[in-house]
């Protein structure tokens, strides 16, 4: 593996998946063909617990590594306006921060925007 993809960070979610369904953590039908090549070479978490019972505070806490309590993201309040995100944390010279969704596109006030922010801010 290079330097460069050893200092690689690849952040996977994957939203309403249940972990015992996927073969990467050892399910009998090869569901996540895919994931499972990943995996083999990647940090793999066998023990992760969601600090919420729904995506949105999930996601925001995922992303700035606050309790929901602390980043205060609700369906009322979608946004991260004090909170440091992840990608934020990385950003630097020689970095570079690409956010990749299948579902909604992030905005730069969202859980995930800040993302979006650093990306194309440059």
């Amino acid at each position: 593996m290079s330097d460069r993809a050893s200092n690689s960070v690849l952040f996977v979610v994957m939203d309403t998946v249940r972990k015992d369904h996927l073969s990467c953590y050892g399910y009998d039908r090869e569901t996540t063909p895919g994931l499972e090549r990943f995996a083999e070479e990647a940090a793999v978490f066998e023990e992760a617990v969601a600090p919420a019972p729904w995506t949105l505070p999930v996601h925001a806490s995922m992303f700035t590594g606050l309790y929901p309590g602390d980043h205060g993201a609700t369906q009322e309040n979608p946004y991260l306006e004090d909170a440091t995100t992840l990608a934020e944390s990385l950003d630097g010279p020689g970095v570079r921060v690409t956010p990749r969704t299948r579902g909604s596109r992030p905005t730069p006030t969202s859980p995930t925007g800040s993302v979006a922010k650093t990306t194309f801010s440059r």
